[in-house]
């Protein structure tokens, strides 16, 4: 999508939270059961942060990336709004805004 919003991004919350919580369960239809593929096989996220990387007004650069199946499914990058006063602190604004 070339112009995302954060509603975009509720929305596909709630579908990987619809999916994990079928991830598992079968169709059936007349009784026989309809054959799917596991939906979820893994999910992984990777945060990270940089603490006060820019010179002008020390925010930290903050990043994420959601793989669903091994494919790169969300990411992002941008400048934290608050200004961290450690690494460690930055590390979790980074994971808070997952």
């Amino acid at each position: 999508m070339s112009k995302a919003t954060l509603a975009h991004l509720a929305y596909a919350n709630t579908v990987l939270r619809y999916l994990i919580g079928v991830n598992g369960r079968q169709l059936t239809w007349n009784g026989n059961q309809i054959f799917l593929p596991r939906v979820l096989d893994e999910l992984l996220a990777f945060v990270d942060s940089s603490w006060a990387d820019d010179k002008n007004n020390r925010q930290s650069l903050m990043a994420y990336d959601l793989f669903l199946n091994n494919a790169t499914n969300t990411w992002r990058a941008n400048l934290s709004q608050i200004i961290a006063l450690s690494t460690a602190e930055a590390e979790l604004m980074a994971l808070a805004s997952c």
